[in-house]
């Protein structure tokens, strides 16, 4: 064995050798790929795009040179030392080569992020590297040996694999379609209807040009944070203007003739400064526009991140932009010369956002509520507007706390969208604020959210596109079975029009497309939608927040007892299973249930005396079982569901038959995760409603005006786990 090795080492070493004089070619190589990825990370970097390539291109050459010249020292100096040493070198090429690929997979894992991806980076260097050096010496120097030639196309398919994988679309999930034949069987079918379409016309404002109407400034110096120094000559410098005197500048979409017109007003998050992030919403504003509606996109590039670094806190200077934005919009509706003079109804604002936008507009529906800012009362508010309702596109959550708590509204209507292949906002993080939405029960509100399988952050903006990540960074995305731009868009245009046309006008006839979307599939395109939804009509049973003791909710109203589980209890609600694992959570609480299998779990609610006449049940249920999923088996989430009166007549449903509620979804967000099957599991509740006429029907003796018990009856045969929360009763819809 001994010489053999000896042997395998002298072949390698004498063929080493022959690698001298190619070490220029790679340098130059290496180079040119340095630079070319510098000015591409430069040029997405909030710089004008020139001068960002210029100078990500000068700057990786010296950054590439000077690390290839230090390297090239060291590696050369590693080989030939381990060369004279025969064996030696062999142990140790296979003991790197595995310390490598440990290091890559746990980075896929997530478990060592940083020191793993830059393994990735160096295996993936060096096999080009081999490849370069193997047709330098075939096509340059004439080289024939076996030991090249074998080199050469081992490194050259490795090669190819690598660009593929970079510059490819990634992988298509197989899930879907999948989860899509557990759906239940669609029952009536809905229409929405359209009414008056009506002519749309565009105007600017604050955009300096001849035909923009003319704007004010806002002074956004007490919200935002981190504007100074170089920082802030170069947003000075760029933008035209500093942080005191930021214009207010948007656009415009009006329906030709309509008057009385609701107003929305829409805010993007956060991407580079110098992309006009305001004009990636003009489907949105031309549907809804042609509808009746008023509807203005504002620019906030004066929150916006550039190459030198982020703002910070801006969250609530991006609401502030967004009132003052409102205000001003509302002075044109009384300037005579103006195409909205007296058309906006001022009793029905509406205000939306994406990502940091999202949030953004549910602070500026609690600044509204407000005389100051929470956190400086010498900075006084005096917006009185009636903010009615509030649409959330892929929000962030709490990175704005008023005075260190967080963003309640009460009696607003609150409608969240995100998709589950979010790779920027990449959990349900607006699930917190939708949370913290509540109702009194003195004004007809709802809040709704809508999650969307294979829908990513960026296609809801038209300048955003399709990767969440820019530069290179975003060629690691996993982007293929997203949906197409035009799907991921109709989706928003359709649920946020019926949104508001139940919320501003009282349109009621297409309410439950907000609970239950299927009674419109032929409206939607085709994929995964999962519902949540509440309204002030709600009677809550439980929500398991009020303290430790698990057998009590309501204030004891409520008793609550569980048989045959392996364990029950309250605890967070997680986004992701990534997110349990860090204990991070929804911000609030639910009830945990999990059986084994062969055997079943009763969960039972007792309870006074309760008149349901006219009423549904209602609770938010989700499937939290991952293993079974892993393991390919993918089964719709069904328990019976028994309803018994005073008199002790019962009557039994089946969830299945009413809603379904799929499986977690194993979602790859990056081409790494998806190779080594490394899935993060969406745990998402689906709210179900389930008319008690139905429980009568099933069991007509059954007395609706004294019901006294309900149980979930958990008997899935292979065992599961579940999270239940807001179990009530609900008006039953028509």
């Amino acid at each position: 064995m001994k010489r053999f090795f000896a042997g395998v080492s002298r072949y390698i070493r004498r063929h080493f050798e022959e690698y001298n004089g190619t070490e220029k070619v790679f340098y130059g190589l290496t180079l040119l790929i340095a630079a070319a990825a510098c000015a591409l990370l430069l040029g997405e970097a909030g710089l004008p795009r020139p001068l960002g390539y210029l100078l990500g291109a000068t700057a990786g050459l010296g950054l590439a040179a000077a690390a290839l010249n230090l390297g090239s020292l060291l590696l050369n100096a590693l080989l030939r030392f381990l060369l004279r040493r025969g064996t030696a070198f062999l142990i140790c090429t296979a003991a790197v080569t595995v310390g490598l690929g440990y290091g890559l997979y746990e980075s896929c894992r997530g478990n060592i992020p940083r020191w793993g991806c830059y393994c990735a980076a160096l295996v993936m260097v060096l096999i080009v590297r081999s490849f370069v050096q193997c047709l330098w010496l075939l096509a340059a120097k004439r080289k024939q040996g076996a030991f090249i030639w074998v080199s050469g196309i081992l490194t050259g398919a490795l090669t190819l694999v690598i660009c593929l994988f970079i510059f490819g679309n990634g992988f298509d999930e197989s899930y879907t379609d999948a989860y899509l034949q557990l759906g239940k069987a669609a029952g009536r079918e809905g229409e929405l209807e359209t009414g008056i379409t009506w002519p749309v016309d565009v105007l600017y404002y604050g955009t300096g040009t001849e035909d923009a109407l003319s704007a004010g400034t806002v002074n956004l110096a007490p919200f935002v944070g981190g504007y100074s120094g170089l920082q802030a000559k170069y947003r000075r410098t760029v933008q035209g203007y500093d942080i005191c005197h930021v214009p207010l500048r948007g656009k415009i979409w009006y329906p030709v003739g309509a008057e009385n017109c609701p107003l929305l007003v829409i805010a993007h998050g956060n991407h580079n400064l110098l992309t006009e992030s305001y004009e990636g919403y003009d489907y949105l504003g031309e549907s809804l526009a042609a509808q009746g509606y008023v509807v203005a996109s504002i620019d906030c590039n004066s929150c916006n991140w550039c190459v030198l670094g982020n703002l910070s806190g801006e969250n609530d200077g991006r609401a502030v932009l967004m009132l003052e934005n409102i205000r001003q919009i509302l002075r044109y509706s009384t300037w005579k010369t103006c195409p909205l003079y007296d058309r906006i109804d001022r009793n029905a604002i509406a205000v939306a956002g994406h990502s940091r936008g999202g949030e953004s507009a549910a602070i500026a529906a609690l600044f509204c509520s407000l005389d100051c800012l929470p956190s400086n009362g010498n900075v006084e508010f005096d917006w009185n507007f009636r903010i009615r309702s509030v649409i959330a596109i892929a929000p962030t959550a709490d990175q704005y706390n008023p005075a260190g708590h967080t963003v309640e509204l009460s009696d607003v209507n609150y409608l969240l969208i995100q998709g589950a292949n979010d790779q920027d906002v990449s959990v349900f993080m607006g699930a917190r604020q939708y949370e913290n939405v509540n109702f009194t029960g003195e004004r007809d509100c709802l809040k709704s959210y809508l999650y969307i399988a294979d829908a990513n952050h960026g296609q809801f903006n038209t300048t955003w596109g399709r990767f969440d990540m820019t530069g290179l960074t975003g060629r690691l995305l996993n982007v293929e079975n997203l949906l197409t731009a035009g799907e991921q868009q109709d989706i928003l245009t359709t649920f946020a029009s019926v949104f508001l046309d139940v919320t501003l006008r009282g349109e009621e006839s297409c309410r439950d497309l907000l609970y239950d979307y299927g009674a419109y599939r032929d409206y939607l395109p085709e994929t995964l939608y999962v519902q949540g939804y509440e309204d002030s009509g709600f009677d809550l049973l439980a929500d398991f927040e009020e303290n430790a003791d698990l057998t009590e909710e309501s204030e004891g109203r409520v008793d609550v007892s569980v048989e045959g589980a392996s364990s029950w209890q309250e605890g967070v609600a997680y986004y992701a299973n990534s997110a349990m694992d860090d204990g991070d959570g929804m911000g609030t609480y639910v009830l945990h249930v999990s059986w084994k299998a062969e055997e079943e779990a009763r969960l039972e609610l007792r309870f006074h005396r309760y008149d349901g006449t006219g009423r549904c049940l209602q609770f938010d249920i989700a499937d939290t079982d991952r293993l079974s999923v892993s393991e390919g088996e993918y089964q719709a989430l069904d328990c019976a569901i028994l309803l018994c009166d005073a008199n002790g007549h019962k009557a039994e449903l089946r969830l299945a038959d009413y809603c379904t509620v799929y499986p977690p979804l194993p979602v790859a967000l990056g081409k790494l995760q998806y190779l080594m099957g490394d899935e993060e599991y969406k745990l998402v509740s689906q709210t179900c409603r389930i008319p008690l006429s139905a429980f009568l029907e099933a069991e007509p003796r059954l007395d609706l005006t004294r019901l006294t018990r309900l149980t979930f009856v958990f008997d899935a045969p292979e065992g599961g786990s579940v999270s239940l929360d807001n179990v009530g009763f609900d008006t039953e819809p028509d």
